[in-house]
């Protein structure tokens, strides 16, 4: 019988290829693969767009919130037209006392965080038109990243939060 170590526990790998409902057996497995697991869902960077009750008129306030292992990033543009002004603040969305909800955009890589970085430096901030706001610049850092293949068009979780965000896109009624 062929046994392995998986964080701390043996695994015996005979009780993994046959059809076994032994209560032991099944705890023991479901233990060591959440626990092998976990690591690797628990430390995946991701990306969504932070909801915030209007700071300006009626429109919501949107912010990029970057979550990595090692820091928490908000990217926004603060202030009204014609005097937007880029903010990168350490921050977590939900402990600030305007914050609504999070649209979660997608796990990227770890190697993705420089590269989002520099789609947030590179987007403008567009103090011309009148209508753009801060909604906007969340969505051109979105496509910027999507550009630099940060993102998939085609990830479910992405597609659903661009469904989302343009469903809520906009003054509030």
């Amino acid at each position: 019988m062929d046994s392995r170590v998986m964080d701390g526990w043996w695994i015996d790998v005979m009780w993994m290829t046959q059809v076994s409902y032994h209560p032991v057996h099944t705890l023991i497995l479901y233990h060591s693969l959440f626990h092998l697991l976990q690591p690797l869902t628990m430390t995946l960077p991701f990306l969504s767009v932070a909801i915030y009750h209007p700071r300006y008129g009626n429109f919501q306030h949107w912010a990029l919130h970057l979550h990595s292992s090692s820091e928490d990033l908000l990217f926004e543009v603060d202030g009204e037209h014609p005097t937007f002004q880029k903010v990168v603040s350490h921050a977590i969305p939900s402990e600030s006392p305007t914050f609504i909800k999070s649209v979660f955009v997608g796990h990227i890589g770890h190697p993705d965080i420089p590269t989002v970085k520099d789609v947030v430096n590179a987007t403008a901030v567009d103090n011309e038109t009148l209508e753009w706001d801060c909604q906007d610049y969340v969505l051109e850092i979105l496509e910027g990243c999507e550009r630099e293949a940060v993102l998939d068009d085609e990830d479910a979780d992405y597609v659903e939060a661009r469904e989302i965000l343009r469903s809520i896109r906009g003054p509030m009624l």
